[in-house]
């Protein structure tokens, strides 16, 4: 009579194992890239609220009547800004900025930014 060892792994349990270990590795491959795909679009969220933000920094720093609509590029962003008077009060402008780029799979993304200026409503200027 012989008595049986079964002390070691089958071949199915091995490839159980080896199963499992791929679908969690899979899932931490997945979680990894859409982290990363996240913080690519945050960043260029960031770099398109500075853009903006600098621009009508810029624009305030202009005399009243010198402040008006224009568009230009900065890296891959495409900014546009307009600046309305309004008729009924002529010591008030507002200004739509709109910031364009395209990701890395070429796709568009917009956002906008509205802002008022007011004739001598900031003291370093006259």
């Amino acid at each position: 009579m012989r008595i049986r060892n079964d002390s070691g792994f089958s071949l199915l349990e091995i490839m159980i194992a080896i199963v499992i270990a791929a679908a969690v590795t899979g899932i931490i491959i997945v979680g990894v890239l859409g982290a990363h795909r996240i913080d690519t679009q945050s960043q260029e969220m960031r770099e398109a609220s500075n853009l903006a933000e600098e621009k009508i920094e810029q624009l305030r720093r202009l005399n009243f009547g010198s402040i008006d609509s224009g568009a230009d590029s900065v890296g891959q962003f495409y900014r546009v800004w307009t600046v309305t008077e309004i008729s009924n009060k002529p010591r008030i402008k507002q200004l739509e900025l709109i910031i364009k780029w395209h990701d890395s799979k070429d796709r568009l993304h917009t956002t906008t930014y509205n802002t008022t200026f007011y004739r001598n409503a900031y003291p370093y200027k006259s």
